[in-house]
């Protein structure tokens, strides 16, 4: 399947589906008997915001992929909405026929260039995933201080922002890189890692920066020690 943007195919390994923009490239995987579950590393983290704030209610989910993270957040809070902004319509097609995904009225899927849909976006959202990729980069567009700028615009008083950062460790890193532009605008930051980051700190792997205006302690609301295992203490 081709199309104006990437070109993603799924493929089968293991009984698993996997969706892929590249031939090493693995963007969402899913197990068909166990839809549920989160097969990929970093998704986990991102329903921390939630167990620490009950009251949210709007997310914003900047990239689709295989709606495996906006499934989760649905089917963990019965009050949120989550609208996705997903620009390839063909990602949004392949989730449909081997993601689960499902049509729901809580879910409102924007095929948009991210960037471009924040510049003119009124509403305000509690909490802001951004996992936006081309291959393995984020878009040029994703990692400007006018980017970040509108994030913090339509971060709603008391909300928070979850970046997922393909990185290494080390001082001229991407995610360095974005903790020092977000810290115009954001007082506090958090980081976890997933596994091979801890192990490797030269190697890239998926970095989560949660950011916000209001104090962070995401590891003390989930519910066992998971997340305090992953999280990085950096000193300031």
């Amino acid at each position: 399947m081709e199309n104006k943007y990437q070109t993603p195919r799924v493929i089968q390994r293991d009984n698993k589906y996997v969706l892929r923009f590249a031939e090493t490239d693995d963007q969402s995987i899913i197990d068909p008997e166990s839809p549920s579950e989160l097969l990929a590393e970093y998704t986990k983290f991102c329903a921390l915001p939630l167990y620490h704030h009950h009251s949210m209610k709007n997310v914003l989910a900047l990239g689709g992929g295989g709606y495996m993270i906006q499934r989760h957040l649905l089917r963990l809070n019965a009050s949120i909405t989550v609208d996705t902004v997903e620009i390839n319509p063909l990602v949004t097609q392949l989730a449909y026929e081997y993601f689960c995904l499902a049509p729901d009225n809580r879910l409102r899927i924007i095929h948009h260039d991210a960037a471009s849909f924040l510049q003119t976006c009124e509403a305000m959202y509690d909490y802001i995933v951004v996992d936006v990729y081309d291959g393995l980069q984020v878009p040029e567009s994703c990692k400007t201080i006018r980017f970040y700028q509108d994030i913090a615009r339509v971060l709603a008083d008391g909300g928070i922002v979850m970046l997922n950062i393909i990185s290494t460790l080390l001082p001229d890193s991407e995610l360095m890189s974005a903790i020092e532009k977000l810290s115009k605008y954001f007082l506090y930051h958090e980081i976890f890692l997933t596994a091979n980051t801890f192990v490797y700190k030269h190697i890239p792997d998926n970095c989560l920066l949660f950011v916000s205006n209001q104090p962070l302690a995401l590891s003390s609301g989930y519910p066992n020690k998971w997340a305090k295992k992953n999280k990085l203490v950096m000193e300031e």
